[in-house]
């Protein structure tokens, strides 16, 4: 196991080359098969009151960062509904984006907006990808904080977002895991905000392929100059 941790500006950054076995980062191991899927994982978080702004800045670093060490990737905010919706005409009207909209949820100045439909027993799901710039981060992460049914993932250029989207997804990486595997095996990654509203840590997660992470972790030097609050 190789893991370290760093200290930078508020911003704690622990990362680990292997997820799957016994390490402090995340309790992954024997979840899945490793002949299934190798992960990485890095975490960047911060207990500072102001977390929220906090977390926004290591969101908004790591956009940047990544589309400058890793050009060949598109990032999409991927977001669904947790609980079943009642299958009735206005929910199937709003579908996902005005159903979240209609909850104070909105992804402002995303592009390529889609939404798939899970039909069971108890009602309907819908799932969704929007393709993010720089500009939507802000309403992206208040949509992370509120739905927790949500992952930031990059994917390759000619990978089809739309492909995982009739599966759906739980928010919850242990339940999520074969979805996270799929990207990864793609040479994708997800992240994923960590801490709920109550909790002493917020930040994001990374979980994805190591060359990728060797790639993501060169950041550190781009977090130094965060300015304390």
């Amino acid at each position: 196991m190789s893991q370290a941790t760093t200290m930078i500006t508020d911003i704690k950054i622990i990362s680990t080359k292997n997820a799957l076995q016994g390490n402090d980062l995340i309790n992954l191991d024997g979840i899945i098969k490793p002949d299934k899927c190798s992960l990485s994982a890095i975490s960047w978080t911060t207990t500072k009151l102001s977390w929220r702004t906090t977390q926004l800045d290591i969101l908004e670093y790591l956009y940047a960062n990544i589309n400058s060490a890793i050009p060949e990737q598109d990032t999409w905010l991927l977001i669904g509904n947790c609980s079943w919706q009642p299958d009735n005409r206005i929910t199937r009207h709003r579908r996902l984006w005005g159903g979240l909209k209609a909850r104070g949820i909105e992804i402002l100045h995303g592009k390529n907006y889609q939404d798939f439909v899970i039909e069971g027993r108890e009602g309907i799901k819908f799932f969704g990808a929007v393709s993010l710039s720089k500009p939507a981060l802000m309403s992206t992460l208040s949509a992370m904080l509120s739905e927790r049914c949500s992952y930031i993932v990059g994917l390759p250029k000619d990978c089809e977002v739309s492909n995982f989207l009739n599966s759906g997804w739980t928010g919850t990486i242990t339940k999520d895991i074969n979805l996270i595997c799929e990207i990864s095996n793609l040479k994708g990654f997800v992240l994923k905000s960590i801490g709920e509203f109550d909790d002493p840590e917020h930040g994001f997660l990374y979980l994805g392929p190591s060359d990728i992470a060797g790639k993501i972790n060169k950041i550190k030097a781009h977090i130094s100059r965060l300015k304390p609050l």
